[in-house]
């Protein structure tokens, strides 16, 4: 039977590395670039339906590992001493076999890993491919809503619109009449 998509691993830095916008973003300040990828996975997210893990180097810090969620993303800061590529070489021996498992990086090292370890890799520029023909599906499927609802819309001249309130209120002054 063929292992189910279950979640798309994203390296964090290397994806703000290989991003222009993410790499505009850097300029600002590395929280500005993290945050920024954040939200752009969370919105892929939700257009997707995917589950999205993404990972960010903690090595050289003192902190220990740090995971929290962010808008529906799983967010791992690894501990010191733990690059990102070991905490997703873990995630995949332990649950690459049983599901498939995607991780999107441009770092060529993992990505031999990965596939050896059963799971799948993309590239940044095909994960930004994949975010972006999301984003303008939805757009164009927003639009297309509006020029819908839009063309069910009747107009009604000035005229139409005073005779239909001087019925509302006849229809009015009757029914106070009638009590």
């Amino acid at each position: 039977m063929p292992k189910k998509k279950a979640f798309l691993i994203v390296d964090g830095y290397n994806i703000i590395g290989n991003w222009e916008k993410l790499k505009e973003c850097l300029k600002i300040s590395l929280e500005n670039a993290r945050n920024s990828l954040l939200d752009m996975m969370a919105e892929y997210s939700k257009m997707s339906g995917e589950k999205i893990i993404v990972i960010f180097d903690a090595y050289n810090t003192d902190q220990p590992r740090t995971t929290y969620k962010y808008k529906g993303l799983d967010v791992v800061f690894t501990e010191k001493e733990e690059t990102a590529d070991k905490y997703i070489e873990r995630f995949l021996d332990s649950e690459g076999r049983r599901k498939l498992i995607e991780v999107a990086t441009n770092d060529s090292l993992i990505q031999k890993t990965i596939l050896s370890r059963g799971g799948l890799r993309i590239s940044a520029s095909e994960l930004k491919h994949r975010y972006l023909t999301y984003k303008e599906d939805l757009y164009r499927l927003e639009k297309k809503k509006r020029n819908s609802y839009n063309k069910n819309l009747v107009s009604l001249d000035d005229g139409v619109i005073k005779k239909i309130d001087h019925l509302i209120e006849n229809l009015g002054e009757k029914g106070k009449g009638k009590k």
